[in-house]
């Protein structure tokens, strides 16, 4: 039998491929994911691990994966706290939880999956990627392609922005360093 998951190279997240945080600590990632809610049978909450081990094994995971350019570290969190006993489960957001895995996990995007998690992300004003839940029935191959496409697309944007500020804060520091330099007394 194939190893369902792997040892991510990294402490936390993982990467694509990767399909199990074992990190204990949570470290910044290129794609922050929220989902709507968790469910289970018994409604039960679990721990990180079983919920990414059974979220990789879905039908959820298995199209959320073709979602994401491969090779990017990513973070996976729900909307809501709450863990429903059925797939139809459906619980408002907590925007306090969401704002806490932002500020935790420091993502360059962050992917809105499904009319909940999308709509808590604008309310708090955070700019992110639309998608429909990677469970959706009439979600075609197209679409996906699509966000994959868009998200790739707003990391390369926050890249071309991070080398940019980081080029212009160097050739200030150097006009900086000429001027002091070179200054008259």
């Amino acid at each position: 039998m194939t190893p369902l998951f792997q040892v991510p190279p990294f402490p936390g997240g993982y990467y694509l491929g990767a399909k199990l945080n074992k990190g204990a600590y949570p470290m910044a990632c290129d794609v922050l994911v929220v989902l709507q809610n968790a469910w289970f049978e018994d409604g039960r909450r679990r721990d990180r691990r079983e919920w990414l081990a059974g979220l990789w094994a879905s039908h959820t995971g298995r199209r959320l994966e073709k979602m994401l350019p491969q090779g990017v570290r990513v973070e996976v969190i729900n909307a809501s706290t709450e863990v429903g006993a059925e797939a139809s489960s459906s619980f408002p957001a907590d925007l306090v939880h969401i704002r806490r895995r932002i500020e935790t996990y420091e993502p360059r995007v962050v992917l809105g999956c499904g009319k909940i998690a999308c709509d808590a992300l604008a309310e708090m004003g955070v700019e992110h990627v639309r998608a429909p839940h990677p469970a959706w029935r009439a979600l075609t191959t197209t679409r996906v392609i699509a966000v994959n496409v868009e998200i790739s697309s707003e990391l390369a944007r926050a890249a071309c922005a991070r080398w940019t500020a980081e080029k212009a804060l160097k050739e200030t520091q150097a006009f900086i360093d000429y001027v002091g330099d070179n200054a008259i007394v």
